[in-house]
């Protein structure tokens, strides 16, 4: 299971890029982010790395390489990151930090 964002622009203008992220993947969460323009998503796929049971599941990068293949490059976890992967809805127009 993986976490990972793709950019609106690349849906609406590369299709066969866009076809080519989502091959082999069962989204199970997607969530659009106005301040990035495009779309956070939750996936299960052999693409990704195995994750114990209970673990959060890791974000990755969407490259494509050379070849013109997508690829999916787990980031390593920054104390920035893993504390923006913990905010809590405060039922305002925000997020709040635990």
């Amino acid at each position: 299971m993986g976490r990972f964002f793709v950019s609106k622009r690349i849906l609406l203008t590369d299709e066969l890029y866009g076809r080519a992220i989502f091959d082999g993947l069962v989204i199970l969460e997607a969530h659009y982010r106005y301040d990035r323009d495009g779309t956070d998503y939750l996936a299960t796929g052999e693409v990704f790395d195995e994750i114990p049971e209970g673990e959060e599941a890791p974000r990755y990068e969407v490259t494509i390489n050379e070849a013109g293949k997508v690829e999916f490059q787990r980031y390593q976890t920054t104390v920035v990151e893993h504390l923006a992967a913990h905010r809590v809805d405060d039922g305002g127009c925000g997020s709040a930090d635990l």
